[in-house]
């Protein structure tokens, strides 16, 4: 029986032997060529990206520094627009947030624009205490790299109607294409969806802390330079498919570009408080002009700031702006033309003209814009000329008439007739009823006598005459 069962053993541990050996090649075949195929599809990856792969390993690596301090607005959006022209001067760009938010279409603007830029973006909430709240919590988010300082906030992001109609469908649809939006932006960055929900459904507000733990941001840093120690040798995968490794650098070299002269005019002016006062402004001033027609002055003044104040709170565009300018600019023009205001119009108007050329052009999609030095030598061309024509006009008018019945002021005149309490006098041949400035004197006039002309009554088309010296005409 213990042969038996011996024997069985030996035959059941071969056959048990010969199956592991069995099970080990086939398994050795699979996994050779499953890993033949991981190795493969690897190899077709680093092939996809070889030409999009960008490390950086440099001395020192340059940063643009650009700033959202305000409302997230249309003229904002130009600011970005503007200064993105330049960003293949630098490695990274930095965006500092501190903001309560804005408009939702220039925040989608915005963000639509992030996504087109081939330079990672740093979005950060700096310094301590500021916020990114409203839209400017999805700006945050956007960016390729997320930060906040500490003691700072984001979220509360909830769409509010302006319009004061409390109309819940409208209310709803915003709430609803805000959330689809958010899913596109959360899945792009890996950004936690529901978080970013709970902000926009409930208003929800998170700290800093919160908003990492949330995996709303990658990092709470202090310091901006902290950010490029943590990005290091990490791949950031770009909306436009490069993928950026920052390896190797000493410095850091920050570059703050602010906004020109006329960003800051148009980012001022798109506060709402100021666009509502403009706007009360203009039609103030449209209704001075229907009540004292014929001036035009408070009709243009009412156009001019009805269409800052639109633009303000963001209803028309930068472009629709520069056509409104124009439009006026030319009326301006008319009415120098109908009721001369010695040149006060006309450089009103050439300023007007100027400004709004240059917003009409900016950011516009045409293939060729004019540069703005362009503009103002046409401009100034013809202002130089008109100011010439306006400067011969009042030297013209220092002369005195030389043709019309004004060209007789200063003459003599001669003392043809008396009468009661009038006299007729010869001037240049022709005779005029003639009264004499100071009545009192008729007594003491003569026929003959050499009188002077002072001045015209067109009323009753008689010479207002002034006693002179006695004297003779010998020849007469």
């Amino acid at each position: 029986m213990l042969k038996i069962l011996n024997k069985n053993y030996k035959v059941a541990f071969f056959i048990y032997f010969l199956l592991s050996i069995l099970y080990l090649f086939f398994y050795s075949k699979f996994f050779n060529l499953s890993f033949g195929a991981i190795d493969k599809n690897v190899k077709t990856i680093k092939k996809i990206y070889s030409n999009k792969l960008i490390e950086i390993d440099k001395k020192d690596i340059k940063v643009m520094v650009l700033t959202i301090d305000g409302i997230i607005s249309n003229p904002l959006l130009v600011y970005f627009q503007n200064k993105l022209k330049n960003k293949d001067k630098y490695d990274f760009i930095l965006v500092k947030i501190d903001s309560y938010g804005g408009l939702l279409d220039s925040m989608m603007d915005l963000v639509q624009l992030f996504y087109s830029v081939d330079k990672p973006i740093i979005c950060y909430v700096y310094p301590k205490g500021s916020k990114a709240l409203s839209a400017a919590m999805f700006v945050l988010i956007a960016g390729n790299v997320a930060v906040m300082s500490n003691d700072t906030i984001t979220g509360a992001s909830t769409p509010l109607d302006l319009t004061n109609t409390n109309n819940q469908t409208l209310q709803n649809k915003a709430i609803q294409a805000l959330l689809a939006f958010s899913q596109n932006l959360a899945n792009r960055r890996n950004r936690n969806y529901f978080a970013i929900q709970d902000a926009i459904v409930n208003a929800k507000t998170y700290t800093s802390l919160q908003a990492l733990n949330n995996n709303l941001i990658d990092f709470v840093l202090d310091d901006p330079s902290e950010i490029f120690k943590n990005i290091k040798n990490k791949p950031l995968i770009l909306d436009t498919g490069e993928v950026i490794v920052l390896k190797n650098y000493q410095n850091i070299v920050y570059d703050t570009i602010e906004p020109d002269l006329l960003e800051k005019i148009l980012i001022t002016l798109a506060n709402p408080e100021i666009a509502y006062f403009l706007l009360t402004l203009g039609f103030w001033a449209i209704i001075i002009e229907f009540n004292h027609p014929g001036t035009l002055v408070p009709l243009i003044t009412g156009i001019i700031l009805i269409s800052l104040g639109l633009f303000g709170l963001g209803l028309v565009s930068v472009n629709f702006l520069g056509i409104a300018l124009i439009i006026a600019a030319f009326i301006i023009y008319l009415i120098e033309i109908k009721a001369s205001t010695y040149g006060v119009s006309f450089i009103l108007g050439t300023v007007l003209l100027i400004t709004g050329t240059i917003l009409a052009f900016k950011n516009s999609n045409i293939f060729y814009k004019p540069p703005v030095v362009f503009f103002l030598t046409v401009s100034s061309i013809f202002l130089i000329i008109f100011l010439t024509v306006i400067y011969y006009i009042f030297k013209s008018l220092k002369n005195k008439p030389k043709f019309g019945i004004e060209s007789i002021i200063g003459k003599q005149a001669k003392v043809m007739a008396i009468k009661e309490n009038e006299l007729i006098v010869k001037v240049e041949g022709d005779l005029w009823s003639a009264l004499l400035n100071n009545s009192q004197e008729l007594s003491k006039i003569n026929i003959n006598d050499l009188l002077t002309v002072i001045d015209i009554d067109p009323a009753n088309l008689k010479l207002i005459v002034k006693k002179e010296e006695i004297k003779k005409d010998i020849n007469n």
